[in-house]
């Protein structure tokens, strides 16, 4: 943890918002500045100078759609091309500012993305990308076609008015370098505040485990939609700037091969950053030029044409080998190379977990009103019912065992009422009724979960992993993290501090900035519990909380539920140890086959002879 100028600990945070990326942003650009007009010389570099910060714009919005949301889009070349298509189209009277045209191209694409990302909204990986592909097709083939748009045949725009601001227009490379890096360092300046928010951490979660990020009350849907919208602005930006610059458009520019190299340079760079697609852009600029220009050949054939072949190959060797790209590869050096340290050290986050809680009261309350009520509740998957006409009651301060042999459909009762997989029936939470299949609707009525293993997400820090189930929703978009940022970060302090309280709660408050995937098993466990309890649940659901435990950090866990049960929680519990059901639950209900078979006292149901049948495999004397 950082250390105040104070000599205190200063209170815990998302390892994102710490450093001064603004001021690295600046040096960037004075020193691009710098170099460009010192050692760029020639119309042929200063071109080539311009395509990479071209490029860089591009690939950046692809990190947004790719890199944070893992949304794979082979359309990101052919948003490029609209972007300039309709700029062209939007400014063809020249009464009209350039910028005009701009804005306009802006507007256009970013509802092409909404139409598109709300049509393919049950799509993903595979699919979606075949998808992006379709829709990579039809803006060719509309731009192809339609001469009135185009202002010319077979897509060709010819005499596309200059870059102009204020009536000065900028004609000369040199002009067009001083619009592209300004653009650049204001979509630099963008992503550093989209990265430093809510933003990042739902985006990351959406992307790694959308199902899990679902039952956190994440709103998924609107995540994907407003990363896929946001990349495709930055491409009409930079496809309107390309098309003021070269004065023309041909359907060819932006091609499918386009948008693999669009991907090729992301890989390179690395998605783990946005200067991943800097980098990224720079590398793939300059090694194509090089091997445009080189004189060697390979059995009487230019290097050129070897291009494809080679990048393929770079690419595959990159993905194997770095996967975490240049930028992953540079860090790596500094850290492992140069000895400096890195946000958390791996003995930072060995650190064992410790909690202080108070006393608690073992007797169980008073038998309260149904706070959970599943009725007729059925799961089929193909032809096994794997839950058959299962009905539950949970009461008000309650702590229920659910038991049983493996596959008797204990975890997919769970699953199904937070719905992580179809269900049928009845679902009341203190009597009203909530929609099966509806994981949000879950979660707006206090529900929290685990899992039978433990769901973090290894790439985010503790806290951000805290973070992800906050009930405070307000300021965590697009609009407020950049428009509206300082209300943004009144919010966040005050998330932060929930989380870190949750955090200190079970022993982790000392490793809230490592990565969750360096924590032992334990402690993750115990991680997933400070997110539920961050959320201010009224009831939690918890599947095999004690599974991989040792003796002393399963007291633990019946410690931290027992004081939850204090506070007015109401628990379902799921596990497979007699000891551990038996010393924790007020009752316990005996699931075989997917059917209730026996309810009772924890210590007095193992008498049951259908209990000894059903969980113990043995026949009662």
């Amino acid at each position: 943890m950082a250390v105040s100028e104070t000599g205190g600990v200063a209170a815990p945070r998302p390892p994102i918002y710490r450093g001064v990326p603004y001021v690295r942003i600046a040096l960037f650009v004075l020193a691009v500045v710098v170099y460009r007009n010192w050692r760029t010389q020639g119309f042929a570099q200063e071109s080539l100078f311009n395509d990479w910060l071209l490029y860089s714009i591009v690939v950046l919005g692809f990190y947004f759609v790719f890199g944070l949301s893992g949304q794979f889009a082979f359309s990101q070349a052919a948003v490029f091309g609209l972007g300039g298509y309709v700029s062209a189209w939007a400014t063809f009277n020249p009464d009209r500012p350039v910028f005009v045209g701009i804005i306009v191209a802006v507007l256009v694409v970013l509802v092409v993305g909404l139409l598109f990302s709300l049509l393919m909204q049950r799509t993903e990986h595979f699919y979606f990308a075949v998808g992006t592909l379709g829709l990579q097709t039809v803006i060719v083939l509309l731009v192809s076609s339609w001469d009135d748009f185009t202002h010319g045949p077979g897509g060709q725009t010819v005499g596309i008015r200059p870059l102009s601001v204020f009536g000065t227009t900028f004609q000369t490379d040199f002009d067009v370098f001083k619009i592209l890096i300004v653009v650049l360092g204001i979509a630099l300046v963008v992503g550093a505040l989209i990265e430093r928010s809510p933003v990042r951490r739902e985006a990351i979660a959406t992307r790694d485990q959308p199902v899990v990020a679902k039952t956190l009350g994440l709103p998924t849907l609107r995540i994907r939609v407003v990363m896929f919208m946001l990349g495709g602005a930055f491409a009409a930006v930079a496809g309107a700037l390309y098309a003021h610059r070269a004065g023309s458009l041909s359907p060819e520019t932006f091609s499918v091969q386009l948008g693999l190299y669009i991907f090729l340079m992301a890989i390179l760079g690395g998605l783990g950053t946005m200067w991943g697609a800097v980098v990224g852009s720079w590398f793939f600029v300059y090694s194509t030029n090089y091997l445009t220009h080189s004189g060697i050949e390979i059995a009487s054939h230019r290097l050129s044409e070897f291009k494809p072949i080679m990048f393929g190959a770079l690419l595959i060797i990159v993905m194997i080998a770095a996967p975490e790209g240049i930028t992953g590869l540079f860090h790596r050096f500094l850290v492992g190379g140069l000895g400096l340290p890195d946000a958390v050290t791996a003995a930072d986050a060995a650190q064992p977990v410790r909690t202080a809680l108070p006393d608690v009261d073992t007797a169980p309350p008073p038998a309260g009103e149904p706070v959970l009520e599943v009725r007729g509740l059925t799961v089929a998957f193909g032809g096994v019912r794997a839950v058959d006409e299962v009905d539950l009651t949970l009461r008000d301060g309650e702590i229920l065992g659910l038991i049983g042999p493996n596959g008797s459909g204990k975890s997919t009762i769970l699953n199904a009422v937070t719905g992580v997989v179809d269900g049928h029936g009845t679902l009341l939470v203190r009597g009203r009724p909530i929609g099966l299949q509806r994981p949000g609707e879950v979660v707006g009525a206090g529900v929290r979960r685990t899992y039978q293993t433990p769901q973090n997400y290894p790439a985010l820090a503790c806290i951000d992993n805290v973070l992800l189930t906050t009930t405070d929703r307000r300021m965590t978009g697009v609009l407020s993290a950049t428009v509206l940022r300082p209300l943004m970060l009144r919010r966040e302090h005050e998330r932060w501090r929930t989380a870190a309280a949750a955090l200190e709660r079970v022993g982790l408050l000392d490793v809230a900035e490592a990565p969750a995937g360096s924590l032992s098993y334990g402690a993750q466990r115990m991680l997933e519990l400070a997110r539920v309890i961050a959320g201010d649940p009224s009831l939690i659901l918890l599947d095999e909380p004690s599974a991989g435990l040792n003796d002393h950090e399963t007291e633990m866990l019946v410690r931290q539920l027992r004081f939850l049960r204090q506070q007015g929680v109401s628990l379902l519990v799921v596990d497979h140890k007699i000891d551990f059901i038996s010393a924790l639950c007020d009752r316990v209900v005996v699931l075989e086959l997917g059917r209730v078979v026996a309810e009772g006292d924890p210590h007095g149901i193992w008498e049951d002879e259908r209990v000894q049948n059903a969980y113990l495999g043995v026949t009662a004397d």
